[in-house]
């Protein structure tokens, strides 16, 4: 996630696959579609290493949400978070904050399939997403 200065007439939304395993420590790993009021079409790959108060795995997908262009979507960014989960299928959402000084760049959420030793954890993770644009429309 990027660190230039949000766009008040843009957004940026991407849909995808996201996986993660962990074990108070952890990772996750996604790749998707994204696409731009600023009439960008593209995919996008992303991975986070962070931590979980919780023991388990998952995989599904997710959406998210970026207040501004996809220069905003790329680069390196902060997310705090939280995950509620059943026997078999759970969701979470997470805010997404670019490095200090901590501007709101978005939100993300999802929904997936998984093992969790516990129905509810909060996670904190540093992540790194690579766009790559495919279309420019007119």
């Amino acid at each position: 996630m990027g660190l230039t200065a949000g766009s008040k007439s843009a957004a940026t939304l991407a849909l995808g696959v996201n996986t993660a395993a962990f074990y108070g420590l952890g990772i996750s790993v996604g790749a998707g579609l994204y696409g731009s009021t600023t009439r960008e079409l593209g995919v996008y790959t992303g991975g986070s290493v962070g931590v979980w108060t919780n023991i388990g795995y998952s995989a599904g997908l997710q959406y998210t949400f970026i207040f501004g262009p996809p220069s905003d979507f790329g680069g390196v960014a902060i997310g705090v978070g939280c995950d509620v989960s059943g026997v078999l299928v759970g969701g979470g959402a997470m805010l997404l904050f670019s490095l200090p000084p901590f501007r709101c760049l978005g939100y993300s959420v999802g929904v997936g399939v998984g093992y969790s030793t516990l129905p509810f954890d909060v996670t904190v993770q540093v992540g790194i997403t690579t766009p790559k644009p495919l279309l420019y429309f007119k």
